[in-house]
C-alpha cells in the first residue's frame, strides 16, 4: 500500500505478505509493527525486486504483486554498514572478530581476512566521526590493532607479503610500539628477500620486548641461512650463464672453420665483443656474490682474468682490492 514517496530514492510504504491459498493467509503485515517500512533505492536492498515494483507505483496507490517464494534463514539478513548507527557498528565488530577467528581455526584464511577487514572498516568509519586526539578516537584506534594484526597474519599464510608490509607500515606509523606489527613486517620482508629491512624490524622486536630476544636470535639465524642459500643459487645461475655463453661461442667458432680467413676473423671478433659485453656484468655480479660469501680468493682470480681483457675497469679493480 503506497503511503507516499519522501524523495525519488526514499520509499515509505505498508505491505502485507500473503500465501497463495484459498484463505489468503497473511504471514507478514507491516502495520503490526506500528510504522511503515522504507527502503533507499539503489542501496542494494536485500529484496531488490521491491525497488522495481515500488518505483512503478503512484503515491497512495494500492497494488498487488505475485513473486516466487525463496526460503531462507530468518536471521540471515544483515544490514549494510552505511545503514547502521554507531552503536550497531560497534556491536557488529566483536561478532565479525569471532567469525574470523573461527575461520582461521578452520584454515580458511581468505574468508577470515575478509571478516577482519570488514570489522576494521566499521571501526574506521566510526573513528572518522571522532575528533583526533579525543579519548574515543584513541580507544577506537586501539580496537583496530588486533584486527589489523589478525588480517596481516592471514595474509602471511596466503603469502601476500607486500599486502602485509603495506598494512603493518600504516599501523606502525600510528602505533610505534606495536611489537607484533614489527614482527609480522619482518617476516614479510624476509620472505621477499629484503634482508636489511627484515633485520631492522627483528632487532626492533628485541628492543621493545627483551623476552623475545631468543626468538629474534633464531629468526636472524634463519634469515642468514636463507640469504646465504640465495647467494649460492645466484652464483650457480651466473656461472651457468657464463658457461653457456662460452660453449655457444666455441660452437660458433667450429662452424666457421671452413669460411675464408678474413670473414672468420671478423666473425670471431664480433662474437668475442658480444660475449665480452655479456660476460662483464655477469662476472661482476658473480664476484659480488663471492664477496658476500667471503670467498675472497675466487674474487681475486675472477677479477685478475677480467682485468687482463678489461684493463682499467674501475669496478673490477675496486672489487679485487
Amino acid at each position: 500500500y503506497g503511503e507516499g514517496i519522501v524523495s525519488i530514492s526514499h520509499l515509505v510504504f505498508h505491505f502485507q505478505t500473503l500465501l497463495d491459498n484459498f484463505e489468503r493467509t497473511v504471514i507478514d503485515d507491516s502495520r503490526l509493527a506500528g510504522r511503515p517500512a522504507e527502503i533507499f533505492v539503489g542501496k542494494m536492498f536485500k529484496m531488490e525486486v521491491w525497488e522495481t515494483l515500488l518505483a512503478s507505483m503512484r503515491i497512495g496507490e494500492v497494488a498487488e504483486f505475485w513473486c516466487d517464494a525463496v526460503v531462507g534463514d530468518p536471521m540471515s539478513y544483515q544490514r549494510e554498514s552505511w545503514m547502521m548507527e554507531k552503536d550497531e557498528k560497534l556491536q557488529e565488530v566483536p561478532i565479525l572478530h569471532m567469525q574470523g577467528n573461527t575461520l582461521v581455526r578452520q584454515r580458511q584464511f581468505r574468508k577470515a581476512a575478509s571478516k577482519y577487514k570488514e570489522a576494521i572498516l566499521l571501526l574506521k568509519t566510526v573513528q572518522s566521526r571522532e575528533m583526533p586526539g579525543d579519548i574515543d578516537y584513541i580507544n577506537l584506534g586501539r580496537m583496530i590493532i588486533p584486527l589489523e594484526l589478525n588480517y596481516c597474519q592471514c595474509m602471511l599464510e596466503l603469502e601476500e607479503y607486500y599486502e602485509v608490509i603495506e598494512h603493518t607500515t600504516e599501523l606502525l606509523e600510528k602505533h610505534k610500539d606495536c611489537v607484533k606489527g614489527y614482527y609480522k613486517r619482518a617476516k614479510a620482508h624476509a620472505a621477499v628477500w629484503n634482508e636489511k629491512e627484515a633485520r631492522r624490524d627483528f632487532n626492533m622486536v628485541a628492543h621493545l620486548d627483551i623476552t623475545l630476544a631468543s626468538l629474534v636470535s633464531r629468526e636472524l639465524k634463519t634469515l642468514s641461512e636463507c640469504m646465504k642459500e640465495k647467494y649460492w643459487e645466484e652464483k650457480e645461475k651466473y656461472w651457468n650463464m657464463l658457461e653457456k655463453k662460452e660453449n655457444k661461442n666455441e660452437d660458433k667458432e667450429r662452424e666457421d672453420d671452413d669460411e675464408e680467413e678474413d670473414d672468420e676473423v671478423d666473425q670471431q671478433n664480433e662474437d668475442w665483443e658480444s660475449l665480452e659485453k655479456v660476460r662483464l656484468p655477469l662476472t661482476l655480479n658473480l664476484s659480488q656474490c663471492m664477496l658476500e660469501l667471503k670467498q675472497y680468493q675466487q674474487v681475486v682470480e675472477l677479477n685478475n682474468k677480467l682485468l687482463k681483457k678489461q684493463k682499467g675497469n674501475h669496478f673490477s679493480m675496486k672489487m679485487r682490492v
